[in-house]
Order: C-alpha cells, then structure tokens, then sequence
C-alpha cells in the first residue's frame, strides 16, 4: 500500500508530466508578535504591614525552609565569600568591634567576619529556629526577631558596621528601616546596604525601589552616601541589578 508520501509524489510527477502548475507552499503562519515588555511600575517605598506579614513573609519561610543552597555549608560558604569580597570586605580585623546584621535570614553571612560581636535581626528568626534544620543564628551573640522597621532602643549607637543583604526590598517600610539603621549606627560607622531593585513588585518583593527614592530616604534618614554601585541580582528572576550603598553619618 502507497505511504501518503508516495502518493504526494506521484501527484507531483503526474502535474509535471502534464504541464500543470505545481501548488504553492502553503504560506507559514504569521509569527506570533512577542508581547510587548511591561513598563516599569511606579516606585513605592512602603506597603501595609498586615499584607506583608501574611504574604511576602509566609513566602520567605516556605523558601528557607525547602533544601537550598543554604543546606550545602561548602557551597553557602562559596557565595558568602564571594559576596563579601565584592563589596571590599576582609574577614578579619574585625576583633572588639560590633556588627549588626539586619534581614539575616536563616544562615548567617556575618559569621564571615572575625572576632566580632554579631548582633542580629530577622523578622522570621524564630520560626527559622523552629522549622529551618540548617539555620545557625544561634551562634549570634544577640538576635532579634523583628523587622528593620521596629525599633530596637536598646541597639542605639552600637554598630561599627552594619550590613544588609539581599533583605530590604523584602520589607513593607524602607523608610522607617533606614531611620532605625541610621540610630543603630556609631558616628563613625559605616552601613552597606545591598538589595535587588524591581521594575515590578511580586509577593515576596513587594516594594518597587529606585535610586532616587532610596536616595531622598537615606539622606532624610542622616546617611551621607560614600559610594553605590550595581553588582550582581540575588533574585533568580529577570530584572534590574542589585545597588550597593556604603553609608556614612552625615
């Protein structure tokens, strides 16, 4: 029995034996136009507590507490080292000095550095301690299970350096965390604080972060900027680069 190939054939030689005109290709389908990209959402320093709370905090803890790269110690360790060192940090030379680590997560970043006293915050820390099996915020010397936005009167004037990774575009109010870094920071301190920027907000980045808006907030708040530039995005998605900002007392 013919194939339906040989039968395509055969009608194509029995059109040229006989002088007909062969039929034209059918036309390919129109591609389809690519959709057209989102414009960047206006930007938004803040959004309600509760919302927060109920979305973009219950996504944090869902993520900290599948296995991740923070499970493999080596591989953790690879990345802290390469982050710190990015932004110019030794792990050493750190003896009697206090660092606060604000948005610390589940594994702590800030044991990279070297005889000093680390002080921690971290809205979920205690549910980490509860339900994340590799946390180790029990080797801080003081945690905080708060957010940036609450202030801790009892942090005032303590921080030779603070430092935030990858933790303030999770927050509802940029502002107010910035005011309480500002307190909690020594006149000769420094702050860097690291964070992906968003053309679009999502649960868990809920904030849409610009330069000038964390400009404007940073120098109300008392910061002088020393320096920022664009490095690597800690979040998987497609978008802007994080900003780095080193802040100094104004």
């Amino acid at each position: 029995m013919a194939t339906p190939f040989l039968k395509r054939v055969k009608r194509r030689l029995r059109r040229m034996l006989s002088g007909q005109p062969a039929k034209p290709a059918p036309k390919p389908a129109a591609a389809a136009a690519p959709a057209a990209p989102k414009a960047p959402a206006e930007g938004r320093s803040s959004i309600d507590k509760d919302a927060w709370a109920s979305a973009a905090q219950e996504g944090e803890l869902g993520f900290h507490k599948r296995h991740n790269f923070r499970a493999e110690q080596e591989v953790w360790w690879a990345h802290v080292t390469k982050d710190w060192e990015a932004l110019g940090l030794k792990p050493t030379g750190w003896e009697g000095k206090t660092i606060i680590d604000v948005g610390a997560g589940s594994k702590l970043r800030s044991l990279w550095f070297e005889g000093a006293t680390l002080i921690v915050l971290e809205p979920l820390a205690d549910r980490y301690v509860q339900e994340v099996a590799w946390h180790d915020l029990d080797k801080a010397d003081e945690m905080y299970s708060v957010p940036a936005e609450e202030f801790l009167p009892q942090l005032v004037d303590r921080g030779d350096l603070i430092v935030s990774i990858n933790a303030l575009d999770h927050g509802y109010n940029f502002a107010e965390g910035a005011k309480n870094i500002r307190k909690y920071l020594k006149d000769d301190g420094l702050a860097i604080l690291s964070f992906d920027m968003h053309d679009q907000p999502d649960s868990m980045h809920p904030l849409i972060l610009t330069d000038e808006i964390c400009t404007k907030i940073f120098e109300e708040a008392g910061f002088r900027i020393e320096k920022s530039e664009k490095g690597r995005r800690y979040h998987g998605a497609a978008g802007p680069q994080a900003t780095h900002w080193w802040l100094r007392a104004a």
